[in-house]
């Protein structure tokens, strides 16, 4: 059977991309590639090791089926940070 709708988009794919890891902020912010990231992940942010000056850790933006963004309130922040995606 063919699927005449055209290709699917990314994030309804296999992901093959990681669903955990760490990134190092730079000036409060970084850009995590992962093909696993979907509409509905949630994903579980950890510091690692605390870097610069430490602000709050959050999920600043996704693009489904390519990426997302973690950010910091503190502009000045290096912190390395664990992730995972939870669903």
């Amino acid at each position: 059977m063919t699927d005449s709708g055209g290709p699917q988009p990314a994030w309804q794919r296999e992901p093959v991309g990681p669903a955990s890891g760490s990134v190092a902020l730079v000036a409060g912010s970084a850009t995590v590639y992962t093909s696993a990231v979907s509409p509905g992940s949630g994903i579980q942010l950890t510091t690692q090791e605390p870097g610069g000056v430490l602000g709050s850790h959050y999920v600043a933006e996704t693009t489904p089926g390519v990426s997302f963004v973690i950010g910091s309130t503190s502009p000045s922040d290096t912190s390395t940070v664990a992730w995972q995606l939870t669903g």
